[in-house]
């Protein structure tokens, strides 16, 4: 554990500058309106009581989900059973968005999956209809005027809270992170996203939130 602090700690400081060196605009959007938003969605208050009730970490990554549920729009998402605890906020992120634990399978990544590549703790975000089509036309329950301006960076998304919990957890991150379908990597210290699009090249960034 004091390891996996000291790995995190080392890696903050090889942070630059967060998003402001980003290159690509896409990823430079998602950054800033995905992941860095901080901005007091009305939707929180809705969820006020679960939040307090949540460790600082949790609130974070509940917030995360929330964010990102409504950018994905996702047609389905899978949780695994330490991750039930975060539903709801996914599905205020999205009301049409369906909720499902996944029970002890793998990663169902398409592209096909790396059968070696397990992860025992991920929430996974599958797209609704065709991506091209950008956010859809469902109206967000968080903030449907700023939403409309963010296009799909991602076509599928997957989450694994707390990467840093245990030196095992860091290393199926890191062989996740190494996967092909892997293209935009993002290390938030309490979670891992990994965003799957063939479109974009392979990507990494550190960013705290």
């Amino acid at each position: 554990m004091i390891v996996c602090k000291l790995r995190r700690f080392v890696l903050w400081l090889r942070q630059p500058f967060g998003s402001r060196c980003v290159q690509s605009p896409g990823v430079y959007t998602f950054i800033s309106d995905v992941i860095s938003n901080r901005s007091p969605f009305y939707a929180y208050k809705d969820l006020r009581s679960q939040l307090h009730a949540m460790s600082r970490s949790d609130r974070k990554v509940a917030r995360l989900l929330m964010r990102l549920s409504n950018y994905m729009q996702a047609g389905k998402v899978l949780l695994t059973q330490d991750n039930r605890r975060f539903a709801s906020f996914v599905e205020i992120g999205c009301s049409k968005t369906k909720v499902e634990e996944a029970r002890g399978q793998a990663l169902p990544l398409a592209p096909p999956s790396d059968p070696s590549l397990q992860a025992e703790d991920y929430i996974f975000f599958f797209p609704k209809g065709k991506l091209s089509s950008g956010l859809g036309k469902e109206p967000s329950a968080i903030d449907s005027q700023q939403s409309s301006k963010i296009k799909r960076l991602a076509e599928q998304v997957v989450v694994i809270p707390y990467i840093y919990k245990t030196p095992a957890a860091y290393r199926s991150w890191q062989k996740l992170t190494t996967a092909s379908w892997a293209s935009v990597v993002f290390d938030l210290g309490i979670a891992g996203v990994i965003l799957i699009n063939p479109a974009y090249g392979k990507q990494q960034y550190i960013i705290n939130i």
